[in-house]
């Protein structure tokens, strides 16, 4: 999404847990957005895996560990965070075990934060500069934690503070307490660089890590990259809903009722033998009529059960469990054709826009071009008088670097009006041959 605006952080939050390796680490890069956040009366949380005892040169880890420790409860304490926890993990011997990750799904589980922000977790933050290898291990066991939680237990939303950001936070007015969060580890930087002046050498990196953005409007930011987000289908909805969904769409089949109008509009707008992406296809309905159409059809879902559903159903589609906010098929399969290549159609029924966490569209959208051929449509079709306006839909469909081609009121291609309360967009690329 580099060459897209970033979008801005969510705001639909109370509490966040920041996950860290050492102590300095929320400092370098996190502390103006926490500092922002703790001013509007959101409660943040630190929890670091080790307590640094091994990163002033000179001085014994028996001293150094403490030492570091007082000072990350100080310069928490200045970006207004009194909850600080240090787990006691080796400082420069982090790796991604199964006492780690337990530690971080405990904390999780403590804490209950609706929002989690992690390390990088890259080789590289830019070409020479390597990452630590600590901060590899303990972003890789953040993530895993997270993936193997509950889907009904997980935070909404999961990110890392690095240089591919997705999002960004407005830190203007926030700056002047990141410098002096960072310079409240003294003894640490004074021994780092003793030809640098502690406030000066804070500033410099405050500076670098919050520079003014022309991808946000020109303002001083904070980036951090999405990397989890569990839908609005998984958070806000009862024990159980899933099965009903699945028995409903049965019921009705048995029925004889008409199911297929979603399949009918795509089937008509593509060649025959399309490969068509069945973008939340929760139990297959869509994707699966289009598949005895002649199609080729591959189907994402959050929801574990409704693939299930999908597979024991309906036959002979590539039924997935994904995420469609990190949607990358192309990594999670790399040598199979039939998932990694460019679809021809991309289809979002079911308003699976309208399930997707508040904030994401536009990243969904975005994940979802990534795997479109440079001709391909998207067509997604939602209720506008639920959690989505119509006009932040097409403010994230800008933000995704797509247009709106037609816009109808109904799956069956009826005129689009103002009072119509549903939306069946057809989406291209802007860079769409014409």
């Amino acid at each position: 999404m580099a060459e897209h605006p970033l979008l801005p952080f969510p705001e639909d939050w109370t509490t966040a847990l920041v996950l860290v390796a050492h102590p300095d680490d929320p400092e370098y890069g996190m502390a103006a957005a926490v500092a922002r956040w703790t001013a509007q009366g959101r409660r943040v949380v630190y929890a670091l895996a080790s307590s640094g005892e091994a990163g002033i040169e000179g001085l014994d880890p028996a001293e150094c560990g403490p030492l570091r420790e007082t000072e990350q409860r100080a310069s928490a304490a200045i970006v207004g965070v009194d909850e600080v926890e240090f787990w006691g993990f080796p400082d420069s011997e982090i790796r991604n075990t199964p006492e780690l990750r337990a530690a971080i799904t405990q904390a999780i589980e403590r804490v209950s934060p609706e929002v989690v922000l992690s390390l990088y977790g890259g080789p590289e933050w830019a070409p020479g500069q390597p990452n630590q290898r600590d901060h590899m291990e303990f972003s890789a066991a953040v993530l895993d934690a997270y993936d193997a939680m509950a889907i009904d237990h997980r935070p909404p939303l999961l990110f890392e503070n690095g240089p591919h950001a997705t999002h960004a936070v407005d830190v203007t007015e926030h700056i002047e307490d990141a410098v002096r969060s960072l310079s409240a580890h003294d003894r640490y930087l004074s021994v780092l660089d003793p030809d640098n002046p502690v406030t000066e050498q804070a500033r410099t990196q405050v500076d670098m890590t919050t520079a003014a953005r022309d991808d946000f409007g020109g303002r001083r930011a904070s980036g951090f990259e999405l990397k989890r987000a569990a839908p609005r289908w998984v958070t806000d909805t009862d024990p159980g809903h899933s099965q009903w969904y699945i028995d409903r769409f049965r019921t009705m089949a048995d029925e004889g009722a008409d199911l297929d109008g979603e399949a009918r509009m795509i089937d008509a707008m593509v060649g025959r033998g399309a490969r068509i992406l069945d973008a939340g296809c929760g139990p297959g309905r869509v994707g699966g009529r289009l598949h005895t159409l002649g199609h080729r059809v591959v189907g994402v879902d959050v929801d574990p059960e409704l693939i299930a559903a999908a597979r024991a159903d309906h036959p002979g589609p590539r039924w997935l469990v994904g995420d469609l906010s990190i949607l990358d098929l192309g990594g999670s399969a790399p040598d199979d054709a039939e998932v990694t290549e460019p679809f021809d159609a991309i289809v979002a029924a079911g308003n699976v826009m309208v399930f997707l966490r508040s904030g994401t569209e536009a990243q969904v959208l975005s994940r979802l071009a990534a795997h479109l051929r440079p001709d391909g449509i998207i067509v997604t079709g939602f209720h506008t008088n639920r959690d989505l306006s119509l006009a932040d839909f097409d403010a994230a469909v800008e933000a995704a670097g797509l247009y709106v081609e037609h816009r109808f009121a109904t799956w069956d291609l009826r005129a689009f009006h103002p009072d119509a309360d549903f939306a069946v967009s057809v989406l291209r690329l802007r860079t769409s041959p014409s």
